[in-house]
Protein backbone atom coordinates (compact mmCIF):
# COMPACT_ATOMS: atom_id res chain seq x y z
CA UNK A 1 0.00 0.00 0.00
CA UNK A 2 1.63 3.61 -1.14
CA UNK A 3 1.87 6.52 0.76
CA UNK A 4 -1.68 7.61 -1.16
CA UNK A 5 -3.59 4.79 0.55
CA UNK A 6 -2.37 5.37 3.86
CA UNK A 7 -3.57 9.17 3.64
CA UNK A 8 -6.49 8.07 2.55
CA UNK A 9 -7.36 5.25 5.12
CA UNK A 10 -6.13 7.69 7.92
CA UNK A 11 -8.63 10.76 6.92
CA UNK A 12 -11.79 8.77 6.88
CA UNK A 13 -10.32 7.15 10.49
CA UNK A 14 -9.68 10.58 11.43
CA UNK A 15 -13.38 11.62 10.18
CA UNK A 16 -14.58 8.53 12.46
CA UNK A 17 -13.49 9.35 15.51
CA UNK A 18 -14.05 13.03 15.48
CA UNK A 19 -17.35 11.96 14.72
CA UNK A 20 -17.55 9.98 17.31
CA UNK A 21 -15.61 12.29 19.87
CA UNK A 22 -18.05 15.13 18.72
CA UNK A 23 -21.25 12.72 19.33
CA UNK A 24 -20.76 11.44 22.79
CA UNK A 25 -19.16 15.36 23.76
CA UNK A 26 -22.52 16.53 22.43
CA UNK A 27 -20.05 18.98 19.96
CA UNK A 28 -17.70 19.93 22.86
CA UNK A 29 -15.08 18.25 21.38
CA UNK A 30 -14.73 20.82 18.65
CA UNK A 31 -12.76 22.77 21.35
CA UNK A 32 -9.92 20.12 20.82
CA UNK A 33 -8.60 21.09 17.30
CA UNK A 34 -9.34 24.75 18.30
CA UNK A 35 -6.90 24.72 21.50
CA UNK A 36 -4.51 22.22 19.67
CA UNK A 37 -3.93 24.97 16.92
CA UNK A 38 -3.71 27.78 19.21
CA UNK A 39 -1.14 25.83 21.03
CA UNK A 40 0.84 25.20 17.85
CA UNK A 41 0.67 28.71 17.05
CA UNK A 42 2.05 30.37 20.27
CA UNK A 43 4.78 27.59 19.88
CA UNK A 44 5.78 28.48 16.17
CA UNK A 45 5.89 32.11 18.07
CA UNK A 46 8.51 30.85 19.86
CA UNK A 47 10.40 28.94 16.99
CA UNK A 48 9.22 25.49 18.23
CA UNK A 49 6.65 22.64 16.90
CA UNK A 50 3.57 21.39 18.98
CA UNK A 51 4.79 17.39 19.93
CA UNK A 52 2.23 14.84 20.30
CA UNK A 53 2.54 15.35 23.93
CA UNK A 54 2.34 19.18 24.16
CA UNK A 55 -0.59 18.94 21.89
CA UNK A 56 -2.53 16.05 23.77
CA UNK A 57 -2.15 18.41 26.95
CA UNK A 58 -3.35 21.49 25.18
CA UNK A 59 -6.67 19.57 23.66
CA UNK A 60 -7.78 17.29 26.50
CA UNK A 61 -7.30 19.90 29.10
CA UNK A 62 -9.05 22.35 27.26
CA UNK A 63 -11.63 19.77 26.62
CA UNK A 64 -11.58 18.56 30.16
CA UNK A 65 -12.29 22.36 32.22
CA UNK A 66 -15.18 23.11 29.69
CA UNK A 67 -16.84 19.61 30.11
CA UNK A 68 -16.20 20.18 34.39
CA UNK A 69 -17.41 23.91 33.88
CA UNK A 70 -20.76 21.96 31.74
CA UNK A 71 -21.54 19.67 34.55
CA UNK A 72 -21.55 22.13 37.22
CA UNK A 73 -23.37 24.85 35.77
CA UNK A 74 -26.14 21.86 34.88
CA UNK A 75 -26.14 20.27 38.53
CA UNK A 76 -25.58 23.84 40.58
CA UNK A 77 -28.26 26.37 37.97
CA UNK A 78 -29.30 24.07 35.27
CA UNK A 79 -31.44 21.31 34.07
CA UNK A 80 -29.83 18.98 37.07
CA UNK A 81 -30.42 21.28 39.87
CA UNK A 82 -32.24 19.65 42.74
CA UNK A 83 -31.56 15.50 41.33
CA UNK A 84 -28.87 15.40 44.15
CA UNK A 85 -31.68 16.47 46.91
CA UNK A 86 -34.02 14.25 45.38
CA UNK A 87 -31.71 11.30 45.34
CA UNK A 88 -30.92 11.78 48.84
CA UNK A 89 -34.52 11.66 49.88
CA UNK A 90 -34.73 8.43 48.05
CA UNK A 91 -31.98 6.96 49.49
CA UNK A 92 -33.31 8.09 53.01
CA UNK A 93 -36.50 6.33 52.35
CA UNK A 94 -35.15 3.07 50.98
CA UNK A 95 -32.82 3.05 53.75
CA UNK A 96 -35.52 3.02 56.36
CA UNK A 97 -37.42 0.18 54.84
CA UNK A 98 -34.77 -2.29 53.57
CA UNK A 99 -35.88 -5.10 51.55
CA UNK A 100 -35.14 -8.72 52.66
CA UNK A 101 -32.27 -10.04 51.88
CA UNK A 102 -31.85 -12.91 49.20
CA UNK A 103 -32.77 -16.92 50.37
CA UNK A 104 -29.08 -17.90 49.91
CA UNK A 105 -28.15 -14.92 52.64
CA UNK A 106 -30.81 -15.65 55.27
CA UNK A 107 -28.63 -17.91 56.87
CA UNK A 108 -25.60 -16.29 57.59
CA UNK A 109 -25.13 -14.08 60.35
CA UNK A 110 -24.72 -10.53 59.10
CA UNK A 111 -23.94 -7.51 60.86
CA UNK A 112 -26.30 -4.05 59.98
CA UNK A 113 -23.65 -1.51 57.79
CA UNK A 114 -22.72 1.78 59.04
CA UNK A 115 -23.35 4.75 57.59
CA UNK A 116 -20.80 7.17 56.44
CA UNK A 117 -20.08 10.34 58.05
CA UNK A 118 -22.35 13.50 56.62
CA UNK A 119 -19.62 15.44 56.40
CA UNK A 120 -17.65 11.92 54.22
CA UNK A 121 -20.89 11.08 52.57
CA UNK A 122 -21.20 14.95 50.87
CA UNK A 123 -17.40 14.72 50.04
CA UNK A 124 -18.03 11.67 48.45
CA UNK A 125 -20.64 12.90 46.56
CA UNK A 126 -18.62 16.07 45.32
CA UNK A 127 -15.56 13.95 44.24
CA UNK A 128 -17.20 10.87 42.63
CA UNK A 129 -19.03 12.88 40.33
CA UNK A 130 -16.23 15.50 39.52
CA UNK A 131 -13.33 12.39 38.70
CA UNK A 132 -16.33 10.86 36.58
CA UNK A 133 -16.57 13.87 34.80
CA UNK A 134 -12.67 14.16 34.15
CA UNK A 135 -12.67 10.58 33.08
CA UNK A 136 -14.98 11.12 30.21
CA UNK A 137 -12.99 14.58 29.62
CA UNK A 138 -9.58 12.83 29.35
CA UNK A 139 -11.63 9.78 27.03
CA UNK A 140 -13.18 11.62 24.71
CA UNK A 141 -10.78 14.48 24.06
CA UNK A 142 -8.05 11.83 23.61
CA UNK A 143 -10.42 10.25 21.02
CA UNK A 144 -10.68 13.71 19.52
CA UNK A 145 -7.07 14.37 19.57
CA UNK A 146 -5.69 10.90 17.93
CA UNK A 147 -8.91 11.73 15.45
CA UNK A 148 -7.43 15.36 14.80
CA UNK A 149 -4.09 13.85 14.08
CA UNK A 150 -4.92 11.47 11.45
CA UNK A 151 -6.71 14.42 9.74
CA UNK A 152 -3.75 16.20 9.57
CA UNK A 153 -1.81 13.29 8.57
CA UNK A 154 -4.07 12.90 5.89
CA UNK A 155 -4.06 15.92 4.58
CA UNK A 156 -0.18 17.08 4.53
CA UNK A 157 1.23 13.29 4.60
CA UNK A 158 4.29 12.51 6.37
CA UNK A 159 6.49 15.43 6.97
CA UNK A 160 10.07 15.42 8.36
CA UNK A 161 11.34 17.75 10.99
CA UNK A 162 13.11 19.85 8.39
CA UNK A 163 10.00 20.42 6.41
CA UNK A 164 7.73 21.35 9.24
CA UNK A 165 10.43 23.64 10.36
CA UNK A 166 10.48 25.36 6.78
CA UNK A 167 6.93 25.22 6.82
CA UNK A 168 6.40 26.87 10.11
CA UNK A 169 8.90 29.79 9.37
CA UNK A 170 6.70 30.68 6.51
Amino acid sequence: MGTTAYRILALLVGVALVIMALVVSVGAAIIVPIAMWVAASVLRRRGRHLTLANGWIAGVLSYSAIITVAVIWAATLGPMRGIAAKMATEVEAAQQHPPPPPAFLRDFPMAKPQPLPPMTAKILGVVGPVLTVELLGLLTGSLCWAGVLLLVYGAIGPRSRQSVATLSST
